[in-house]
């Protein structure tokens, strides 16, 4: 999948649910990089929606706990 960077973007669940505009990248074009603020520990859910360079539109999530004291 290469996702369209105009329109791809991302979303903080914990926090402001905002979208914005894709910024990072990565040298695969199948590959989402995104860089994280400093996290409180807890659970997360990060998700993203792409849409493909051929117009198909793409979504997921990723579920993750960020330990510590």
């Amino acid at each position: 999948m290469s996702a369209e960077p105009r329109i791809s973007c991302r979303r903080r669940v914990r926090g402001r649910g905002v979208c914005r505009p894709r910024r990072e990248s990565s040298p695969a074009v199948d590959v989402l990089v995104y860089a994280l603020p400093d996290l409180s520990p807890g659970p997360y859910l990060a998700r993203w929606k792409v849409l493909s360079a051929d117009g198909h539109l793409t979504e997921g999530a990723v579920r993750f706990v960020v330990e510590g004291q």
